[in-house]
């Protein structure tokens, strides 16, 4: 009867391995053959959190980058990031920087939205993922009312970002002016140490910035002779300098990488 038993269990493992990995269709099928369903990703990684979900986040770098120098196709990083923060809720860059990629990449920013608020309800004590959530909000909904919801939000936690108030106020009183803008970008620039973000930070700025020189020049029929001219205050990073490319006729920055 012993042997009985032993296929009974094989059957039933069979079965549950088939339930608990999918087999993702189309184009990703090669690269992601088989990954946890987000039902059964704690079931699986049960005793083993923090390996399983290293092991994720390395296939999501893979993956990410595989597909950043190539096709730019990102239709599973959303499940990636969600099956990675199922398995250990606590991953808290699943969260933030995994918003960052879907918002700025991947162009899902309801995606990204959903990640930050699961993050939020599984770490409601981590001003963190509510102040990359106002990002969300300010630079790609662009709905100032949330972002200042969010920011306020943060501030009220201790020892949070101690500008978060000043974030909430000028998406609140000046919404689209140019220097507000720019403030996000050097704050969000200021908070993390992840290279790609400040280099997505610096190029937000690049952006602002030579909107404002296109304009000036219009009006004026010239470039102006300094970023001053420009009637905003130039933001002061960390081994970033801006300057005007005349030659190409735009702001460009100087950076430490």
């Amino acid at each position: 009867m012993r042997w009985l038993w032993v296929i009974l269990l094989c059957v039933v493992l069979f079965f549950i391995e088939k339930e608990a990995f999918e087999h993702l269709p189309g184009k990703g099928k090669e690269e992601l053959l088989y990954f946890p369903r987000r039902k059964f990703a704690s079931f699986v990684s049960s005793g083993y959190e923090n390996l399983w979900a290293d092991f994720v986040w390395l296939k999501c770098i893979q993956y990410y980058g595989k597909h950043r120098f190539s096709d730019r196709d990102f239709r599973y990083l959303y499940h990636i990031l969600d099956v990675l923060t199922t398995i250990d809720h606590r991953f808290i860059p699943g969260y933030t920087f995994g918003a960052f990629l879907l918002s700025h990449d991947a162009r899902e920013v309801e995606n990204a939205i959903s990640l930050l608020k699961k993050g939020m309800w599984a770490n409601p004590e981590l001003w963190q993922i509510p102040f990359v959530l106002g990002f969300v909000h300010y630079l790609y909904t662009k709905n100032y009312h949330e972002a200042a919801r969010y920011f306020y939000l943060t501030a009220r936690y201790p020892n949070s970002y101690p500008h978060a108030s000043v974030l909430a106020s000028y998406c609140m009183v000046k919404e689209k002016r140019p220097e507000v803008g720019i403030k996000v970008w050097s704050s969000l620039y200021e908070k993390t140490r992840n290279r790609y973000m400040r280099e997505k930070c610096v190029e937000g700025i690049e952006k602002i910035l030579t909107s404002l020189l296109r304009e000036f020049e219009k009006k004026e029929g010239r470039l102006p002779k300094t970023l001053g001219e420009l009637g905003v205050e130039i933001p002061y990073l960390e081994g970033v300098r801006f300057f005007i490319d005349r030659k190409e006729r735009k702001v460009k920055a100087e950076v430490p990488w």
